[in-house]
């Protein structure tokens, strides 16, 4: 299965020459949206689809399983025994392809936010509460067609699903479903989106698609849709402003990146493209100064210095990886996975009684049967017993 993708963001590879842009100033985003620079004239927005519009077969597939059922709880069980016997559930995931609920449910494909999509709108149908939730997952890379593409995550958090009969004083629990099952992990930071961020992220989604298919127009008019669905969406300003890189108009990537720094002050895509423009204008003394902010809200970013931790121990350097997870705890005393990564380190350095310690603070820090029972056994293999 491919990692579930919901929403791209670029880091744009600068090719060429440029001159320096001119001073920021009194420049309003106007002309980051319009699209005279490019086109000279107005570009509109893309049309708005509707994402979570129900067809008639999702209609007739909600009535035909669990419906009916009065217990919220055993109706969405019956929803996702049907999904996964009809195949929903286990898809070898197109990441290039975002799709509304509907087209997902008739075509079987898409990415993750395209199955959530369809997710949404078929518990929404069977009187669920079902409401988007963004993962801050460790960020991960892919070079494609010449653009650096950086995978995000989203999931569905249903809220209050009633465990019993209506007034029979029952009680109600919250649930997750996530479409990247193989890699979920419910310590990842987690927050509730409103829909039209999740449509925002949808736009963005085409406007990629179209940028990388070298559809220019059609990748500004969804880019455009996307910041009227969602302006404080960091990633739609930084991929503009990649758009804008390739087609060197440097004062608009600019002003787009800018505009992302805006949202989120550390958007680490944002502040990366600022120091490749700023390297390739010449101007290395402002790259710099963008290296150096990426630098801090990476010191200061437990999740950095796991993955830094992570890659040390596959290549067997124990005592770097033995440090960087010692930041991130520092950081993050509540991830069982940071201790459980600590146990291996300490296992793989002799340290019996560390690995025995960091084990035991995990299975404490863990709230999941399962996971409590994957690292004794995994540790078990190791020679150590976690109870």
């Amino acid at each position: 299965m491919l990692r579930c993708v919901a929403a791209w963001l670029v880091v744009v590879l600068l090719a060429g020459c440029a001159t320096e842009p001119s001073a920021p100033a009194n420049l309003d985003h106007a002309p980051l949206l319009d699209g005279r620079a490019l086109f000279g004239v107005d570009v509109p927005a893309a049309d708005e689809v509707g994402v979570l519009d129900l067809s008639d077969a999702m209609r007739k597939f909600v009535a035909d399983n669990g419906g009916d059922i009065q217990v919220d709880w055993l109706r969405l069980k019956r929803l996702l025994r049907a999904m996964q016997e009809q195949g929903y559930m286990d898809v070898a995931y197109e990441n290039d392809k975002t799709l509304t609920a509907a087209e997902t449910f008739a075509h079987r494909s898409g990415n993750c936010l395209s199955f959530t999509n369809m997710f949404v709108a078929l518990a929404r149908a069977s009187r669920l509460s079902a409401e988007y939730q963004v993962v801050d997952v460790p960020p991960t890379w892919d070079s494609l067609d010449g653009w650096i593409i950086l995978n995000a995550h989203i999931d569905v958090i249903m809220r209050g699903v009633r465990m019993g009969s209506p007034g029979a004083g029952t009680f109600r629990r919250d649930y997750v479903v996530d479409f990247n099952m193989a890699d979920f992990q419910t310590a990842y930071p987690r927050r509730t989106v409103k829909d039209r961020t999740a449509f925002a992220l949808f736009y963005n989604n085409r406007a990629v698609e179209a940028l990388r298919a070298g559809d220019v127009r059609t990748a500004l008019a969804n880019f455009k849709q996307s910041i009227a669905k969602d302006p404080r969406v960091p990633s739609t300003w930084v991929n503009l402003g990649a758009l804008y890189s390739r087609q060197q108009q440097y004062d608009l990537a600019r002003m787009a990146y800018e505009r992302a720094l805006d949202v989120q002050p550390s958007d680490k895509s944002a502040l990366t493209n600022l120091a490749r423009l700023y390297d390739q204008l010449g101007n290395t003394q402002l790259a710099a100064a963008y290296r150096t902010r990426i630098h801090k809200y990476e010191e200061q970013n437990p999740y950095y210095h796991y993955a830094l931790a992570e890659r040390a121990f596959a290549d067997e350097q124990w005592g770097v990886a033995r440090n960087e997870i010692k930041r991130a705890i520092d950081l993050k005393r509540d991830d069982h996975r940071f201790f459980f990564l600590q146990s291996l380190i300490h296992y793989k350095l002799g340290d019996m009684v560390g690995a025995r310690t960091s084990l035991v603070t995990a299975e404490a820090l863990s709230d999941e049967d399962a996971v409590k029972q994957r690292y004794a056994k995994k540790l078990a293999a190791l020679g150590l017993k976690s109870g």
